[in-house]
């Protein structure tokens, strides 16, 4: 039986409609994509008011002085002070709980049952936790991954055993002054690179930007300058960026 012509759509439409396909494909992969990132920020915005919600609950409910500050309920020790009433870094919430190496014997054996030792509001963190490519095996609360030199390990006593210390802790940073564009500055510690408008100033610039895109930032707050600046240790990937810029002459090191 011979085709009569007509039954088959001519090559130009069949292109055309492959075009149409394309462009309405990407617009619904558009959406598509907008709403699963909505849905997550619903999540964590819902997940973030729980976890203040039971926070306030358990510090309400915990035996604290009426004169005792929030940081100084949380860090006491009631072994060694007779004004601390109640470990609540233990009970309620350990910043040393913010980082988990999963890697670590206590928590690869057995991940719940080390989550469920967890005080209750890192327990209800744990939703908000994320890793990264660069680490894998180390889970986190969201937030600016800092080095952590108090040796404090989370207080966290799962069925195998305590955790050994990170060497990490996640940093809120709080912001007490801003310039008018509001940005904060930070000044690395270390290094000298020339002030803005002066020769080499540019190129210390285009190179500093390129280091801090060259993987995951970790700063660590070391003192403040006479202009109110933080000055601070700042690293990627585990490379100190004051020490590179230096060996490659953008700047001298600073008397500290």
């Amino acid at each position: 039986m011979v085709p009569r012509h007509g039954d088959t759509p001519p090559r130009a439409e069949r292109g055309a409609a492959l075009v149409e396909f394309a462009l309405v494909s990407i617009v619904l992969y558009l959406l598509l994509a907008g709403t699963i990132e909505f849905g997550r920020l619903m999540f964590d915005a819902n997940a973030l008011q729980d976890v203040a919600r039971l926070t306030a609950r358990e510090l309400a409910l915990a035996p604290v002085s009426a004169g005792a500050t929030f940081e100084y309920a949380l860090t006491c020790d009631p072994a060694r002070d007779a004004n601390c009433l109640v470990d609540l870094r233990s009970r309620v919430f350990d910043p040393a709980c913010l980082v988990v190496d999963l890697n670590d014997p206590a928590v690869s054996q057995d991940a719940d049952g080390y989550f469920a030792a967890m005080p209750v509001v890192n327990r209800a963190l744990r939703t908000l936790m994320i890793t990264e490519p660069q680490r894998p095996n180390i889970l986190r609360y969201a937030g600016a991954l800092m080095t952590d030199e108090s040796g404090a390990a989370c207080s966290a006593i799962g069925p195998n055993g305590q955790a050994s210390p990170t060497g990490l802790t996640v940093g809120i940073p709080l912001i007490e002054g801003r310039d008018p564009t509001g940005a904060e500055t930070i000044r690395l510690r270390g290094i000298d690179t020339p002030e803005l408008g002066r020769p080499g100033a540019r190129a210390a610039a285009i190179r500093l930007a390129e280091l801090l895109r060259a993987g995951p930032v970790t700063i660590v707050p070391r003192a403040e300058d006479v202009y109110g600046r933080t000055v601070a240790d700042v690293y990627v990937a585990g490379r100190n960026v004051a020490d590179v810029l230096r060996r490659e002459g953008f700047g001298k090191p600073r008397g500290r």
